[in-house]
């Protein structure tokens, strides 16, 4: 099996309706976006993405927009072929 991690921290901007699986598991999505100072080379950069976001578990409670969260997961790409984090490890660091 090939390396898929990410670990992400950042603020969630918008959260969707949850979703069900056939079985009645929960499906949480939101869109997380990051902003920080990397250096890169030697020369600092400043570095924002958005990220789109899938929780998968049983119980949880409902994620409220503008809270500051760090999580890691592993990647996949959806039918749009866009980057989609599957969250394994959710903190909430607060507002």
């Amino acid at each position: 099996m090939q390396p898929n991690q990410l670990k992400l921290g950042g603020l969630i901007t918008r959260v969707y309706p949850i979703r069900q699986t056939p079985s009645g598991v929960n499906i949480a999505r939101f869109v997380l976006e990051h902003s920080s100072n990397q250096l890169e080379a030697g020369a600092s950069c400043v570095i924002k993405c958005k990220m789109f976001c899938i929780w998968v578990k049983p119980t949880f409670q409902l994620i409220p927009e503008g809270v500051h969260v760090e999580v890691s997961g592993f990647v996949s790409q959806n039918a749009k072929l866009q980057l989609v984090l599957h969250i394994t490890e959710f903190l909430n660091k607060g507002n």
